[in-house]
């Protein structure tokens, strides 16, 4: 339940504002519930607490995409793939 989820990593962004993997996360379950804008926030907010984060270039490109900025979503998606040469799923998304 995305809901649920989106409640408990909010919780954790609280108890913790640099943590970059709930940030992540949280943009994850954005993205999932149709909120790209707040989903670009957190991505936007965890590339710059953690720069070296696949994961936040990967949901910020995500983010960027469904938002309909192409151009800028290719840029992080690259800057995932960059990251993180291993990961299929990013892979895919840069195609």
């Amino acid at each position: 339940d995305f809901a649920q989820a989106l409640v408990h990593y909010t919780e954790a962004v609280e108890a913790d504002e640099a943590s970059h993997l709930a940030r992540a996360s949280r943009a994850a379950c954005l993205l999932r519930a149709g909120q790209p804008d707040r989903a670009l926030e957190d991505a936007e907010r965890c590339t710059e607490i953690a720069p070296g984060s696949a994961e936040g270039w990967f949901r910020r490109g995500l983010a960027l995409r469904a938002l309909g900025r192409d151009n800028d979503a290719a840029k992080a998606l690259a800057e995932a793939a960059r990251l993180d040469l291993g990961s299929d799923q990013i892979a895919h998304s840069v195609r």
